[in-house]
């Protein structure tokens, strides 16, 4: 897979998927958040807070392979993976009590939700 990517980020995540997609019981899981990440960035689709607070439980651990915006609010604990992050949306996850984790922290954790 043959991508040319401009942030070092995106390749650090690549990597991590790839090589988690190659061993491990989720290959499927990582293979389609490796998918979901190696388009253009134009092409992701961005997610809200809102949709984080409707479609996850406390004490989740959760995955975002775009960009997080802070429109709604999270009323939850959670633990996030995050590519991109606005000010605004940082500081509501803090101010709910979430923590925001490296995606290599992330993918060593059992049970991960993919949010797109």
């Amino acid at each position: 897979m043959n991508t040319i990517q401009e942030k070092e980020n995106v390749r650090e995540w690549l990597s991590v998927f790839s090589s988690a997609a190659k061993t491990g019981n989720y290959s499927s899981f990582y293979k389609r958040a490796y998918n979901l990440l190696s388009v253009p960035s134009r092409k992701r689709k961005a997610v809200t807070l809102y949709k984080l607070d409707r479609y996850t439980k406390d004490g989740d651990n959760v995955i975002v392979p775009a960009k997080l915006l802070s429109t709604g609010k999270l009323s939850h604990k959670l633990n996030i993976t995050v590519l991109e992050c606005s000010s605004k949306a940082e500081a509501a996850i803090k101010a709910s009590g979430s923590r925001i984790i490296d995606v290599k922290d992330m993918v060593k954790n059992g049970k991960v939700h993919l949010i797109i």
